[in-house]
């Protein structure tokens, strides 16, 4: 019913937002994220979701529209319903959250306010396929390689040499580099000096 809502702010009180649009004031219920996005007087586009409940209506609100979308992915799992849904929103960013699931790390969602050891678990085993990660969020941290040394044809030259008399590669590079570092680039200057740096 409800996509976004332009207007603006008059009232801030915890967990709600009172923006004006027209002639109508919206309350909505707010992740202290979003609240902390908003200040009284500021005009704002708020991303909005009704929900229908037997005894009213309650109108939640999200400064972004990337914790819109994950406020709705939570409220498909079993057992989390809308206020718990914010509630986790305030306690964790949007980021982190979508990091968390999509890495299955049950252990620091549980961790979270309102979210128990069973709902994290749940949370991952039904999200984990569905989400995707913010383009501007780190990955999993992977082992760097080592950046590789870019030689001179001379200097490769020098090293086959090396490695052909009988010197490791690793050991005839070292030298190489030495020699190179004292001035010299032709592929003979560099066999005959490396040859005389034993260690």
């Amino acid at each position: 019913m409800f996509n976004f809502i332009c207007g603006e702010v008059v009232a801030k009180e915890e967990g709600i937002l009172i923006v004006k649009s027209g002639e109508v004031g919206f309350e909505l219920c707010v992740s202290d994220y979003t609240a902390m996005d908003c200040n009284v007087g500021d005009y704002v586009k708020i991303y909005a979701y009704l929900q229908v409940k037997e005894d009213g209506l309650v109108l939640y609100g999200f400064s972004t529209l990337e914790e819109k979308k994950i406020f709705l992915q939570l409220i498909t799992v079993g057992g989390i319903g809308c206020k718990m849904a914010c509630s986790v929103l305030s306690n964790v960013s949007v980021n982190e959250l979508a990091m968390a699931i999509f890495n299955g790390d049950a252990k620091r969602l549980a961790c979270v306010k309102g979210i128990g050891k069973k709902t994290a678990e749940r949370i991952v085993l039904e999200l984990k396929e569905k989400i995707v990660p913010p383009t501007n969020a780190k990955m999993p941290a992977e082992k760097e390689k080592p950046a590789e040394k870019t030689f001179s044809q001379d200097a490769i030259d020098a090293i086959s040499v090396l490695v052909s008399l009988g010197i490791a590669k690793n050991d005839a590079e070292a030298r190489v580099c030495r020699v190179i570092e004292q001035g010299y680039g032709k592929a003979e200057d560099l066999i005959n000096f490396a040859l005389k740096n034993q260690r």
